[in-house]
């Protein structure tokens, strides 16, 4: 501390201030965690610079660089999509005359001139991506030219993809988000060519995750579904049945290692409409195990019934690659059985619910659902002249 005597002198006291034992960080995990998360939205809504822009390119990488620390320490689930953008961003920055890019689609578009199919082209833009990545001498660039290669693959192509996803150097868990993506992407293309079998098989090889729950349900919600035409079916349709119950019990122990978010609520949704089907009981514990989810969410669409689309953050193209599942996974699937099964428990169950506007909704469509169990006026008179004759 400095300070002017009256006399004019100078005085100066050196005062000793302890440092505090924490950084914010440490005292308070979770504030740190909610910044990070802000800057992560912002960093992964930065728009890809051009070639001729690569000073900007450069200070995206220097950035994220300071950043590595915090975000691995606070938030390391989210660096891994900032990791993806920064390899992007390297591919823009480096001095390479030519844009990649350009050189993949004048290939495509020179041989769709020719008269090449479709899936020719896919397969000569996965080509010429290869040719580039191999080219690359950019570590970071090389990585997201074959993560971009492997992703470029049809989707029931998926071992090429899978090879050129193994060829990703340095970064495991890249790898490893790919490969499950690409499981995920062929599993539901053929769950929508209706090939259960192929695509049970595919799913049961995703890792734990709620891309493998998904499909899974989706699984399932075909299998409970077969009913038997004649006595000769019964036995199939019994196993179909039983089949369906393993898989949502798999899926099951997916969703419980997941966090509580929108999806992991509408994948519960769908759960709990297929159950009823298998174990009306089930089917009441899933709802309120979804409710419970819910709960802890800031906003939810309880009118929303499709599946979610899952992909890849930092690829945000991924998901739209994927087959849509578009039923099954809203309130009025899962009330629709459950009301008629259980009603005063499914009241409670949605009385449970902390949202007042989501409460109200989910009211709404249960009473909707005890109004189609009530016999029209018209059927009640036909009953009863029949009655009388």
């Amino acid at each position: 501390m400095v300070a002017r005597l009256p006399d004019g002198n100078v005085s100066v006291a050196v005062v000793q201030t302890q440092l505090p034992a924490q950084s914010p960080g440490q005292s308070d995990p979770a504030r740190a965690r909610s910044f990070l998360t802000v800057v992560h939205r912002r960093l992964l809504g930065e728009p890809v610079p051009l070639k001729e822009q690569s000073q900007a390119a450069a200070e995206f990488i220097l950035l994220t660089n300071s950043l590595a620390q915090p975000f691995q320490m606070y938030a390391p689930d989210l660096w891994v999509g900032i990791q993806t953008r920064r390899a992007q961003f390297a591919a823009a920055a480096q001095t390479a005359p030519a844009r990649p890019t350009a050189e993949v689609t004048e290939t495509v578009r020179e041989a769709a001139g020719n008269g090449a199919s479709a899936v020719e082209l896919s397969g000569l833009r996965v080509d010429a991506l290869v040719a580039s990545a191999e080219k690359e001498f950019n570590p970071l660039a090389r990585k997201f030219k074959f993560a971009e290669a492997a992703l470029a693959c049809a989707p029931k192509d998926f071992e090429r993809g899978k090879e050129l996803a193994n060829r990703i150097e340095n970064d495991d868990k890249l790898q490893q988000q790919i490969v499950a993506f690409l499981y995920y992407r062929a599993a539901l293309t053929c769950f929508a060519d209706n090939d259960l079998e192929k695509a049970e098989e595919l799913a049961l090889k995703i890792p734990s995750s709620l891309e493998r729950a998904v499909t899974l349900i989706a699984v399932a919600q075909k299998l409970a579904a077969i009913n038997p035409q004649s006595r000769e079916e019964t036995w199939s349709s019994q196993m179909a049945h039983q089949r369906a119950v393993e898989l949502l019990f798999e899926a099951d122990k997916s969703l419980k290692r997941e966090d509580a978010s929108p999806n992991i609520a509408k994948v519960r949704l769908g759960k709990t409409a297929i159950s009823h089907l298998l174990d009306s009981s089930q089917a009441l514990l899933d709802f309120e195990q979804a409710i419970a989810v819910i709960n802890r969410l800031e906003k939810f669409d309880p009118t929303d019934e499709g599946a979610p689309r899952l992909g890849i953050e930092g690829f945000g193209t991924t998901k739209l690659t994927v087959p849509r599942v578009s039923f099954g996974f809203g309130f009025r699937n899962a009330l629709q059985p459950l009301v008629r099964e259980d009603f005063d428990r499914t009241a409670a169950a949605i009385d449970g619910l902390a949202s007042p506007s989501v409460r109200g909704l989910c009211r709404l469509e249960a009473a909707r659902q005890i109004l189609y169990l009530v016999p029209k006026a018209s059927v009640q008179v036909k009953a009863a002249n029949a009655k009388l004759q």
